[in-house]
């Protein structure tokens, strides 16, 4: 059920606090503010909504996604019994997405690249890089330097120099597209010299 509809790569959709969308296909970031901060990445099956009044969702891939409008789902969920157990959900997908805001507000830049990848990687390969022990994998052709520094929320200058050791040691390509990580390179380096 559900408003069937698609938004194209780049592009931007806004929505009021009334509606929200459920995922298909593709790959959504939810954003908020003037320099559009990604608070959520959102792909198949997840659902998104606004709750903020400044926020975006902006797909990062073609996206087939359907609308809903709240009322009409709490009145159906009310009469399937089912609103408490959904309600609950969202609220426990709101208080994950606002702990790991949290989290990365008190990350070091270093250890928010480290997690970021991972994030990245876990959405793509189904698992963090360092349980991979070598090979060369390639990221979304969607992950660029202004996306990931949205993601990693530091000022340009700061992001191009803690992301320049991982460059330059081979360790992640980010000259082409799609970027590539070395996960060998990637193991020996986090091992050796960052102590989050």
């Amino acid at each position: 059920m559900g408003k069937k509809k698609t938004i194209g790569q780049g592009q931007k959709i806004s929505y009021p606090t009334d509606k929200f969308v459920l995922i298909d296909t593709g790959l959504v970031a939810a954003s908020y503010g003037k320099k559009q901060i990604i608070y959520q990445l959102a792909g198949k099956d997840q659902f998104v909504f606004q709750n903020q009044l400044d926020s975006h969702f902006e797909a990062f891939e073609y996206t087939e996604y359907r609308e809903f409008q709240i009322k009409d789902v709490v009145v159906q969920l009310e009469k399937e019994k089912l609103l408490d157990y959904f309600l609950l959900f969202l609220l426990k997908k709101e208080e994950k997405i606002i702990q790991k805001l949290v989290e990365l507000g008190a990350m070091h830049v270093d250890k928010r690249i480290h997690y970021q990848l991972n994030e990245i990687f876990l959405l793509v390969y189904g698992c963090q890089i360092e349980d991979k022990q070598k090979g060369v994998y390639n990221f979304p052709l969607w992950l660029k330097m202004s996306v990931f520094e949205r993601l990693v929320r530091t000022s340009p200058a700061n992001f191009s120099k803690k992301l320049q050791p991982l460059i330059q040691k081979y360790i992640l390509s980010s000259h082409q597209n799609p970027w590539h990580i070395n996960v060998k390179l990637w193991n020996t380096f986090y091992k050796k010299f960052c102590r989050f």
